[in-house]
């Protein structure tokens, strides 16, 4: 009976009209649904993927392929050796800051630092021999002269020949600051380019790169000495004095005044040591940190620079051979400079330069010092023996 009153029921209201009309449309609901709602698309390697929440490639968030390393630092050149090749009190001053950590990329690469003066590297005659007109149309010239070595001598015969040739020499105000910032070092090189040539300009000062700053180097030329002797000469100067320096001007405490050479290198007294002692090879290797602490690879650099930039750098104990060679190799300063400074000699003046001497050391604190020197002895015998090599290129007798 309940079955043929749902019968009935169902032919009333569920007609073949009815019935397709409401097929229809829920077929066209079913489609609508279909093509509306979000769909994953499979995922081709490479191809960037986007977080459509934040808009940003979420290809370094995957394990698909790492992310590219950052970029290596532009390097910017020094006098500095790279930091391997510091000595450790130097080395790990001026370290980078971290870069910012990218997860779960593969590090950083490292910038590559310029290749660095290896040891042994430079030859005393490296680019002997050379056109010996080469400085002869320079009309501005540095002499950073380094002290206790025949500054005074040189000097004098340089006032003798400005006379001569017609160029100035110029003196520094500034006396005895040898290191110098980055600043101080465009300063120094913006002093120079301001003078009016012809000129040499003299300070105690380091070897300064005037190309760094976009300038073109004048002619360098420098004078040294034996390095015993020299640290000899200085230490009882700082004491003593000569007849126009007084000995007060150090203001050394009496007991330091009155110590021996002997017992300052045989009791290893700091003023004595190989680090108090490296003095001169800075004056070549320039204002790095590097350039002051005694290592190889300052000397080396010393020498690089020795070789590119200067001249000459002549020697004391040679001092008639290194007037002649600057007399060959920048005539528009030094044509003639025996004659001067034999003109200089006959005045007596250079003598009362001389420092006093104080008491004699002794054969082992000489032994022992000279071997604390050993690397500022590697600098002096190829300054000499390049001293040598233009001798020759001169056919100077």
């Amino acid at each position: 009976m309940r079955t043929e009153v749902y019968m009935r029921y169902f032919r009333t209201f569920v007609t073949p009209t009815r019935f397709l009309m409401t097929s229809t449309f829920m077929t066209c609901l079913i489609v609508i649904v279909f093509v509306t709602s979000p769909r994953r698309l499979p995922y081709a390697p490479g191809a960037a993927r986007y977080s459509s929440a934040m808009n940003v490639d979420t290809r370094s968030l995957t394990n698909d392929q790492p992310a590219a390393p950052d970029p290596p630092a532009a390097v910017v050149p020094d006098a500095d050796p790279p930091a391997e090749e510091k000595p450790p009190e130097a080395a790990g001053d001026e370290a980078a800051a971290p870069a910012a950590p990218a997860a779960p990329a593969a590090p950083a690469a490292p910038a590559a630092p310029a290749a660095p003066v290896a040891a042994g590297d430079v030859d005393p005659a490296a680019g002997i021999p050379f056109d010996v007109t080469k400085y002869h149309s320079l009309d501005r010239a540095v002499y950073n002269r380094v002290d206790k070595c025949g500054s005074r001598s040189l000097l004098y015969t340089i006032d003798q020949l400005t006379v001569k040739h017609g160029y100035e020499k110029v003196t520094s105000a500034e006396y005895n600051k040898k290191n110098l910032t980055v600043e101080e070092q465009k300063e120094l090189v913006d002093e120079i380019n301001g003078l009016k040539p012809p000129f040499i300009y003299d300070r105690h000062v380091y070897f300064t790169p005037f190309q760094r700053f976009g300038s073109k180097n004048p002619v360098w030329f420098n004078l040294i000495r034996d390095p015993l002797r020299r640290f000899i000469s200085l230490y009882y100067f700082k004491r003593f004095g000569d007849p126009h320096t007084a000995a007060g001007e150090f203001n050394m405490p009496e007991e330091i005044v009155n110590r021996s050479f002997d017992d300052c290198v045989l009791n290893n007294v700091f003023e004595c040591s190989t680090k108090a002692s490296f003095r001169v090879v800075p004056y070549f290797c320039g204002h790095g940190e590097g350039c002051r602490m005694p290592n190889k690879w300052a000397v080396e650099q010393a020498k690089k620079n020795v070789v590119e930039n200067y001249a000459l750098v002549g020697v004391l104990e040679e001092f008639n051979t290194t007037l002649k060679v600057l007399d060959k190799l920048v005539p528009q300063y030094f044509e003639g400079a025996m004659a001067a400074y034999e003109s200089v000699q006959s005045t007596g003046i250079v003598e009362k330069f001389k420092s006093y001497a104080g008491k004699p050391p002794s054969e082992e604190a000489m032994a022992k010092m000279k071997e604390r020197l050993g690397l500022e002895y590697d600098f002096y015998n190829f300054v000499v023996a390049r001293q040598h090599a233009l001798k020759d290129m001169l056919g100077i007798e």
